[in-house]
């Protein structure tokens, strides 16, 4: 920043005269600045956990998901999730047979920025509800034009058990992956919350 200051100040110093006649010259200097674009950035907090009963076959967590979308591009973006695994917390024995699915949010908080639209987003597709992240699901997306901000959002997890698992506390792996554009395929953004 120092050295476009001192540039500015020489190119203006270059463009006035040795005489000193300054009232009948005028000089302009154009600068330009280029942003470039940051990752949309997110966090989940707490941490979700699954406490698993000695009869349960299901058993779910909530989590608060935070997304920010600083760029000012209006391009649109996505936040994918995928489990890849999930673990006793005491004994580290990780599931087999593993199936965590999305199962209802509780409505987006505005934190800064563009407010929420029904239409546009950021939105939780209502397709992805009900669907094993065993591979990666579009959790939250915001169509072109929209989701420029901070939001958050706390959404409900459920892990179907596997017969015979031990009680305790088990803890998924997700992965999260970004993408400061949306591919343009539309979701229905209509969900019931619960």
């Amino acid at each position: 920043m120092k050295r476009l200051l001192q540039a500015i100040g020489i190119a203006v110093l270059l463009t006035l005269p040795t005489s000193g006649a300054i009232a009948a010259q005028s000089a302009s200097v154009e600068v330009s600045v280029t942003v470039l674009p940051s990752p949309l950035m997110v966090v989940m907090e707490p941490d979700c956990v699954f406490v698993v009963t000695a009869k349960s076959n299901k058993a779910d967590c909530t989590t608060t998901i935070a997304v920010g979308q600083p760029t000012f591009q209006f391009e649109g973006w996505e936040l994918m999730l995928t489990a890849s695994g999930v673990v006793n917390a005491q004994t580290r024995i990780p599931l087999v047979e593993k199936s965590i699915k999305l199962v209802s949010y509780s409505g987006f908080l505005v934190h800064w920025g563009q407010a929420v639209d029904t239409k546009g987003g950021p939105y939780v597709p209502s397709s992805q509800f009900n669907r094993t992240l065993d591979e990666s699901r579009s959790v939250i997306v915001a169509d072109p034009g929209f989701g420029i901000g901070g939001y958050s959002v706390a959404v409900r997890f459920e892990l179907k058990v596997p017969p015979k698992t031990a009680p305790g506390t088990y803890v998924p792996t997700f992965d999260i992956t970004v993408s400061n554009t949306f591919d343009g395929k539309h979701f229905s953004s209509a969900a019931s919350q619960k």
